[in-house]
Order: C-alpha cells, then structure tokens, then sequence
C-alpha cells in the first residue's frame, strides 16, 4: 500500500490536466458563441443568454482552481508547473473579459448592436476554436507544424482585433453626443479588446511549450 501511495506520487499525472485543459477550451468555445448570441438579441432571451454566460464563467473559475489544486497535489506533473498556471489562467482570463462585457451591456442597459462589435464576436469565436485545438495537440507535442500555425492564427487575429477596436472607438466618437454612454461604450468596448488581448498570452505559453519541449 505504501509502494503504491509513493508510486502514485512520483508518476506523473498526464490524465488528469489534459481533460482539465479542454474543459476548459471547451466552455471558452461555448461562451464566445454565447456571446455571439447574446450581442443579436433584445429582451428576455438576451437575459437568458447573460444568466447562461454568467454560468458558463463559474464553470471556467471551477476548472481554473481545480487544475491550481492538481498541480500543488502532483509530485511529477507533465509540463512545468508554472506553463501549467499560466495557460489554465491565461484562457480563464479571456472567459473573465467576456463575461465582464456581457455584465456591463446589462448594468448599462446599452444596446450590445454597437459598431465592429460584431466583428469582434467573430473573432472570439474563432479565436476559442484554435485555443482549444491547441490545447488537444497538447497531449503529444507530435504535430508542431500545425501547432506553430495555429499559433499565428491568434497572433493574427489579435492584431486583427486591435484593428477593429480603433475603428470602433473611432465611430463611436464621431456618431456618439451623449457624454455618459460614450463611457460606458467605451467601457464595453475596453473590456471586449481584453479578450483579445489575452489571447497574446495564451499563445506565449504555447510557444514556451513547443521551446521546452523541442
């Protein structure tokens, strides 16, 4: 009993973070579609969508500190602990800006049908297909070339995304006269570039993985 309670210390644990992992890609696809949803509809179903994105970003906090606790309970763990942190906490932070954009599109009671948000929806969209991608490559490292070009994927569409911000402040500047939802579109606007924004983290991680392990 005590050989196999020390064996099951030192042998690592590759079972148990890959799921984690595209759990958690998993809800970030269904959340960015959510959102997709949420940003076409008015009313009570617009509420449904928000309670289901309110839910959805619990789940990805439940994963999130789940995979913290694996790695303090794992003596060998398949990847550094610290790449594991950081991609666990990089993807649970594009979740966090997603629903922080929903939250303030219903405290401000703003129409989500602003100018390019769309666009940004899409990428999110696209954007979660990728990471999770990634995130099922992990378990074998063995196709590095798709890897790298799904890497550039979110490079891109980062900078695809930080496009599409700029024009949208810009809009909203020249179309907007009301001072007070200038700001709070602007707000809205912040937060969703956020989501973005992390995708450049997650795709660091990724590239200090394919290093590490080359």
């Amino acid at each position: 009993m005590i050989f196999d309670f020390i064996s099951g210390l030192i042998t690592p644990k590759e079972k148990k973070f890959y799921p984690l992992f595209e759990k958690a890609t998993s809800n970030l696809m269904v959340i960015s579609k959510t959102f997709q949803e949420f940003i076409q509809s008015e009313g009570s179903h617009q509420h449904e969508l928000y309670k289901k994105i309110e839910h959805l970003e619990q789940v990805g906090d439940e994963v999130t500190i789940e995979t913290y606790r694996e790695v303090l309970a794992t003596f060998l763990t398949p990847l550094d602990r610290e790449d594991i942190h950081a991609l666990i906490t990089a993807v649970d932070d594009i979740v966090d800006a997603i629903y922080g954009t929903s939250k303030r599109i219903m405290l401000y009671r703003v129409s989500p049908k602003l100018p390019n948000i769309q666009k940004h929806a899409e990428i999110l969209v696209k954007i979660s297909q990728d990471i999770h991608q990634l995130m099922i490559e992990l378990r074998d490292l063995k196709d590095r070339e798709k890897m790298k070009k799904l890497i550039d994927n979110l490079k891109e569409a980062e900078f695809e995304s930080d496009n599409s911000y700029e024009h949208a402040i810009a809009e909203l500047f020249d179309t907007e006269t009301n001072v007070g939802l200038i700001f709070k579109k602007r707000e809205i606007y912040s937060y969703l570039e956020k989501s973005v924004d992390y995708v450049e983290n997650v795709a660091i991680v990724f590239e200090t993985i394919l290093a590490k392990n080359a």
